[in-house]
């Protein structure tokens, strides 16, 4: 397994893949760094969590419509000549590989999502132990 840094929201996450795939992988985030970009700029300031899931929505939203949009096609598909039947098959790998495309970019979304809730879980704690230690602080010195 290979080791990724990728970089989605100025922040960056080390991801693992499979050999091979590194180049792939920042592609994809580099596509969902677009999305949470572009809808920064639409929504303006908003929390990272809820800023990945409207994200790993989007990139959903997008997903679902290829597949249907490769289930339309196969549906609306009538026996031709090879031509016809070769074009058609080819516009139906490309609309595949769209759906594929579109899916791996979800995974990749989830993944950051899943990477920023353990961020999060950390700071959290980190917080907590912080205060802790000012409770502390504070106790010692009331009774001082």
């Amino acid at each position: 397994m290979a080791q990724v840094t990728v970089k989605i929201n100025g922040r960056a996450y080390q991801v693992t893949c499979e050999e091979g795939m590194e180049e792939h992988l920042g592609r994809l985030a580099s596509f969902i760094d677009g999305k949470v970009k572009a809808l920064m700029q639409e929504l303006g300031p908003v929390g990272d969590t809820k800023l990945m899931v409207i994200a790993a929505l989007t990139v959903a939203d997008e997903l679902a419509d290829a597949y249907d949009e490769l289930a339309e096609f196969r549906r609306s598909r009538t026996p031709a000549e090879p031509a016809a039947n070769h074009a058609a098959e080819t516009r139906a790998a490309e609309a595949e590989a769209r759906a594929l495309e579109a899916q791996s970019r979800a995974a990749a979304a989830e993944a950051a999502l899943a990477e920023l809730r353990g961020a999060e879980d950390r700071l959290a704690a980190g917080v907590e132990r912080m205060a802790e230690r000012v409770a502390t602080i504070a106790e010692s010195i009331g009774r001082a």
